[in-house]
C-alpha cells in the first residue's frame, strides 16, 4: 500500500523513510494491540460469568470454546509482549480477529436466542480493526478466515429457519468487513502521506541545518557551528574534570599559492588539506574552517602532548601530498593550546593562546608545532 505512494527520496534517504515508518508503525501497533488483547480476554472471561447467571445452558456448551480461545489470546499477547519484529506483531495483530470472531462463529451457530446481539457483537471485532494502523493485506487474511469460518459454520445447519438467519447475518458480517477494509486502506494510504509529508520537512529542516553549519569549500564545520561545538566541549571539560586541547592550524604561504597558481587551484589545496584533516581525524575530534586558510580542531579528551602526536601527523600528512607536477608542495603550521594552562579560561583564551602558539610557529620558520607557553617542538624541514 505505501509503496505506491513513496515520493522519490535517494536510496538512502528512502531507507530511513522506511525505517522510521515501520518504527512508528510497530510502536503504535503494539500499543493497541495490547490493549485491545486485554479488553477480548477481559470480555470472554466475562462473557462465561454472564451467562452462567443469564444463560446457563449456553456457558455451559460454549465454556470450551471460549477457555480455548482466551487460552489463545493470552499467548497472542505474550508473543506481543516479547517480540521486536513488525511482521511478528502483525501476524499477532491478525490472529486477535481470527481467535475472537472464529469463537464467537462457532458459537453462533448453535445460538437459537438473541441472534442479533451476537451478531452485533461479532460485526464489533471487524470494526475494531479501525484502531490499528493495519496493511491491507494482513487485514484481507485475518478477515478472510474468519469469513470462511463462519461460511463452514453456516454450511452445517439444517434448519431453514437457521438457514435464513445466517444468510441474513453472513451478509451483515461481509458488508462491515468490506466497509471496514476501505476504511482501513484509506486510513493507511491519509497516515502514510501525512507521515512521509512530516519527514520531508524534517529532511529540508536538516538539510537547512546543514547548511548553516558546513563551509561548503570545505565541507568542515563553518566558524560559527564549530564555536558553538567549542564551546560545548570546553563546559563538558570544566564540568566532568577532563582534558581538552585545541589546534590552529594554518597553511603557509597560501597567498602566494593563489598568486602563483589561481585562485582555482587555491581552492583545490584548501579541499585536499580539509580532507585530510577531517579523514583522518579520531572519531570523537572536530574539525572546522576557521577563516580562509586556517583551521581549527578540537580534541576532547586529549592532554597537551596528546594533541601534540595529533597535530605532527596531521602536519607531516599534509606535506606528503600530492597536488601534480606543476603544482609545489604546501605545508602546514599548527598551535597548541590544551585547557590546563593557566590562561585558558574560557573558549576565547584558548582560542587566543592557540593562535599564539600558532604565531610563534610562523615566526619560528613555519612547518613546525607550537605549544603555548612551551618551547618549539620541532625543527623546519
Amino acid at each position: 500500500m505505501a509503496g505506491r505512494l513513496r515520493p522519490q527520496f535517494d536510496p538512502e534517504t528512502q531507507d530511513r523513510l522506511d525505517a522510521e515508518w515501520n518504527r512508528r508503525s510497530f510502536v503504535v501497533e503494539r500499543r493497541y494491540l495490547i490493549v485491545i488483547q486485554i479488553v477480548v480476554v477481559f470480555l470472554y472471561l466475562a462473557w462465561i460469568f454472564v451467562d452462567q447467571k443469564l444463560e446457563p445452558r449456553w456457558a455451559h456448551e460454549f465454556l470450551v470454546i471460549r477457555l480455548v480461545v482466551v487460552g489463545l489470546l493470552l499467548l497472542d499477547l505474550l508473543v506481543t509482549w516479547w517480540t521486536k519484529d513488525l511482521l511478528t506483531l502483525r501476524v499477532a495483530l491478525a490472529m486477535v480477529p481470527i481467535c475472537a470472531g472464529a469463537g464467537i462463529s462457532l458459537m453462533l451457530g448453535y445460538v437459537e436466542n438473541y441472534f442479533a446481539i451476537y451478531v452485533f457483537g461479532y460485526s464489533l471485532v471487524f470494526w475494531g480493526a479501525l484502531v490499528f494502523s493495519w496493511k491491507l493485506s494482513f487485514y484481507v487474511v485475518a478477515y478472510g478466515i474468519l469469513l470462511a469460518v463462519f461460511a463452514a459454520v453456516f454450511a452445517l445447519q439444517s434448519s431453514p429457519e437457521n438457514v435464513d438467519q445466517f444468510v441474513g447475518a453472513f451478509f451483515y458480517v461481509c458488508s462491515a468487513t468490506a466497509i471496514v477494509g476501505t476504511f482501513v486502506a484509506i486510513r493507511g494510504r491519509l497516515e502514510y502521506k501525512a507521515f512521509v509529508a512530516i519527514f520531508e520537512l524534517g529532511e529540508s529542516n536538516r538539510a537547512l541545518e546543514l547548511l548553516s553549519n558546513t563551509d561548503p569549500l570545505t565541507n568542515l564545520s563553518n566558524r560559527r557551528h564549530v564555536l558553538e561545538l567549542l564551546d560545548l566541549e570546553f563546559q563538558r571539560a570544566g564540568r566532568y574534570g577532563i582534558s581538552l586541547s585545541l589546534l590552529m592550524a594554518d597553511i603557509d604561504h597560501f597567498k602566494k599559492v593563489n598568486d602563483t597558481y589561481g585562485h582555482q587551484v587555491g581552492d583545490i589545496v584548501l579541499s585536499k588539506v580539509a580532507s585530510v584533516l577531517s579523514t583522518h581525524r579520531r572519531s570523537t575530534d572536530i574539525v572546522g574552517r576557521f577563516g580562509g586558510e586556517e583551521f581549527i580542531i578540537i580534541l576532547p579528551h586529549t592532554p597537551a602532548h596528546g594533541a601534540i602526536e595529533v597535530a605532527e601527523r596531521f602536519r607531516t600528512m599534509v606535506a606528503a601530498l600530492d597536488f601534480g607536477e606543476d603544482i609545489k608542495p604546501v605545508t602546514l603550521s599548527l598551535g597548541v593550546s590544551f585547557s590546563g594552562n593557566h590562561q585558558a579560561t574560557s573558549i576565547h583564551d584558548l582560542i587566543r593562546t592557540a593562535d599564539e602558539a600558532l604565531y610563534r610557529a610562523k615566526a619560528g620558520g613555519r612547518n613546525r608545532t607550537e605549544l603555548f607557553d612551551d618551547e618549539p617542538l620541532t625543527e623546519e624541514i
